[in-house]
């Protein structure tokens, strides 16, 4: 998985709320033990075990602040209050190849697994002939309300023959409404194709 930018989203301000949190949870749970501390050690003399129990469970804002960020990045982020677009799943996929004449080349159907997290974000798109992996991605919310997905993707071949599909690099754009679908588009200096696509996502069972 890799990163992406979100358009309209400030990760900042909510990094900033994560460390102020750390810093109250983090004096809170420090007091709490103090205040235990000298309980104990008032009715027994445990210099000793008080070290121990010091170094285990003393925790810093910062061990708090990875423990909410790996938390958030992963679970939290999909809660609907942070209004986060959450496309992870897996798709089937329907596509049409044309060439620069808008001629018809191919026709063809695939599986698309998105993989996504607060931070990073990955498109696996598997066909008969070859598969690829997106290394670059942006999400954009257009005047409409739609999902647009934007991403550049890397496509290796399947095929030993060569003159057959060649690996590749090219770009995408995905909409998400009503209906999920995009276009493709290769590099020019190779394949000069482009297509489109329409995409079903799997319901879970």
């Amino acid at each position: 998985m890799h990163g992406y930018t979100e358009e309209g989203k400030n990760r900042q301000t909510v990094i900033f709320w994560m460390t102020v949190f750390s810093i109250i949870i983090g004096a809170g749970i420090t007091y709490g033990m103090n205040y235990l501390i000298e309980l104990i050690s008032k009715t027994i003399d445990i210099e000793m075990i008080v070290f121990y129990i010091t170094l285990i469970f003393g925790v810093s804002a910062s061990g708090i602040f990875g423990i909410i960020y790996v938390v958030f990045d992963r679970f939290l982020w999909k809660i609907k209050i942070f209004r986060n677009h959450d496309l992870s799943g897996k798709y089937k996929c329907h596509g049409i190849s044309k060439d620069k004449s808008q001629n018809e080349k191919d026709e063809f159907d695939a599986t698309i697994i998105i993989k996504q997290s607060w931070t990073k974000i990955l498109i696996h798109l598997d066909a008969k002939k070859s598969f690829s992996d997106s290394f670059m991605a942006r999400l954009v919310v257009n005047g409409i309300g739609e999902i647009c997905l934007n991403y550049c993707y890397k496509n290796s071949t399947k095929q030993t023959n060569k003159d057959m599909v060649s690996n590749h690099t090219g770009t995408a754009n995905l909409i998400f409404s009503d209906e999920i679908r995009g276009k493709y588009y290769n590099q020019p200096d190779d394949r000069m194709r482009y297509g489109e696509l329409v995409l079903i996502k799997e319901e879970k069972k």
